[in-house]
């Protein structure tokens, strides 16, 4: 993968520079460098911004497969309530396959399923959870 693609793909995920840093066990300033294009992203870095990718897009399929399930019983939802966490504590707490990973990666799912929603015609409303 080459320094675009990485970093383009680390923000659609929601990581920060300083998240990949710690998923990656270096310093921030070698993320900018492979960011940069100054130096190559290891493989097993770039794989595993991948298998996230791959985990919001399967939560999303998740997601409106259940969504898909509630239309056929109910005939109509018009509108979805979608919960930000504000913490990683929360976050791990309701969610655990989101462990490890920052609320923002969740907020980068959230962004997905709410575009897909609304693709649907749905109204979509994000509130905080508290």
């Amino acid at each position: 993968m080459n320094s675009a693609a990485f970093k383009t793909l680390r923000e659609a995920v929601g990581l920060s520079v300083s998240n990949v840093a710690k998923i990656a066990k270096v310093g921030e300033r070698t993320v900018r460098y492979w960011e940069s294009g100054r130096n190559q992203p290891p493989e097993d870095i770039s794989q595993r911004l991948i298998e996230i990718d791959n985990q919001l897009e399967q939560g999303v399929k998740y997601t409106l497969a259940f969504v898909d399930e509630m239309l056929a019983k109910h005939g109509s939802i018009d509108e979805f309530n979608l919960l930000r966490y504000t913490d990683e504590k929360q976050l791990w707490k309701k969610h655990p396959e989101f462990k490890k990973l920052p609320v923002t990666t969740h907020a980068a799912y959230l962004a997905r399923v709410k575009r897909a929603l609304e693709d649907k015609g749905a109204v979509v409303n994000l509130t905080y959870s508290h």
